[in-house]
Order: C-alpha cells, then structure tokens, then sequence
C-alpha cells in the first residue's frame, strides 16, 4: 500500500524550535532544521487536501462497483484504505496540534 500521501508533512519532523521571526533576532542562532511557519502551514494545506482528493476517490470507486462499471473489489478496498488512513493522519495532527495549542494557553508567565 502506498502511503506517500502522508508525505507532505514530513517537514513537521525537523521542527525544533522558533520561526524565521525569532531566527532574525539577534544573539539567536540560526539552526538547520527549522522550518518556517509559513512552510508548515502550506504543508499542512497539501495534506489536507491530498486527503479530500484520496476520498473523492474512494467515493468515485464506490460508485463505480455500485453500478457495475467495475467488478474489482481490491481495487475498491485499496481506496478505502488509503482514504481512511489519511484521514486518521489528519485528524491525528489536528488533536496533537490543539493540545499543543492548549498546553502553549495554560502556560503562565
């Protein structure tokens, strides 16, 4: 099964610590594997819609094994799955963002 859709948000492995913003200042080092906002953001964007095109998919598979354009079943069970995983991914992605988010609400300066 091929899971390269899930691909598009590999950039969120090399995030370890501030944006370009805080990179600029001064007496702040500048580090390799620090992605941009901005470069997440999109990333995130491509996933999410990687992950409608893959159940657009799957439901066009549905429709044609439901009226007998097609008798492959692999083929219909294969779209399922790589719709379903993805958008287990996302979701998994979004909750793990909104409690960082909270956590980052819950801090106390």
């Amino acid at each position: 099964m091929d899971i390269a859709a899930t691909d598009s948000m590999s950039v969120l492995k090399n995030i370890n610590g501030f944006n370009d913003y805080y990179l600029k200042k001064p007496g702040v080092a500048r580090s390799q594997g620090i992605a941009s906002f901005d470069t997440v953001l999109k990333s995130a964007f491509d996933m999410i819609k990687t992950t409608n095109d893959l159940s657009n998919a799957a439901s066009e598979e549905e429709m044609n094994f439901a009226l007998g354009y097609t008798d492959n079943v692999a083929d219909l069970m294969v779209a399922q799955q790589k719709a379903n995983l993805s958008l287990q991914y996302v979701v998994n992605i979004r909750n793990t963002a909104m409690s960082a988010y909270r956590e980052i609400m819950n801090l106390q300066f």
